[in-house]
């Protein structure tokens, strides 16, 4: 898979009522831009796709069998093949996780099936036990992670996200820890990854 890091820094995000939703949109719009223009960090990462599917198992979803779960409604599968999309991402990026920094598949705190709320993340890493993740971040903390994928790369659907993404994952990460945001484009084989720095 291409991975594409780009880095944003915790002054550049809006935290007070001073700020407005326009300062959001400058960051959401940079970072689009920079990912489109192939700015950024990338990488070419091997995942092999018998670990995704055991990472699938390990996902708040399956990714087999999960057609036969939910029945054929309004002659649509846009549900089910939703669902199948976020697991797939959501195994993808545990993958890419343990393929890069060395964090275990069932290292990590899922908090997927509890975040309905909007103020909890997908995931949660202490980065102290990890030596590569130190090195990439700069010092220790926690790690808070959101994944969100489809199967090609939409540019509204990423503004959407980034924005939902940047606002949740902020509160829990400010001010001084780290969120990783992952976006899986699952037919083109990329991933960005945002990287929310103190």
């Amino acid at each position: 898979m291409r991975v594409t890091w780009i880095d944003v820094y915790s002054d550049m995000i809006p935290h007070f009522k001073r700020d407005s939703d326009k300062d959001l949109q400058v960051v959401v719009n940079g970072i689009i831009q920079t990912y489109e223009e192939e700015g950024g960090r990338t990488e070419e990462v091997t995942i092999d796709p018998h670990l995704v599917t055991i990472a699938g198992f390990f996902s708040s979803r399956n990714i087999e069998g999960i057609g036969f779960n939910y029945p054929y409604h309004a002659n649509s599968w846009k549900y089910m093949s939703g669902d199948i999309s976020g697991s797939l991402g959501e195994a993808i990026t545990s993958v890419l996780m343990d393929v890069k920094f060395g964090i275990g598949i069932t290292d990590v705190v899922r908090m997927r099936v509890s975040k309905f709320m909007g103020i909890l993340t997908d995931m949660v890493i202490e980065v102290n036990k990890y030596p590569k993740l130190i090195d990439f971040l700069g010092k220790e903390g926690l790690v808070f992670m959101n994944t969100r994928s489809s199967v090609f790369y939409k540019k509204d659907y990423l503004k959407r996200g980034l924005e939902k993404d940047l606002i949740s994952s902020e509160i829990l990460r400010y001010p001084d820890n780290f969120s990783l945001l992952f976006y899986v484009f699952l037919n083109e084989d990329k991933v960005l990854g945002v990287v929310v720095r103190p």
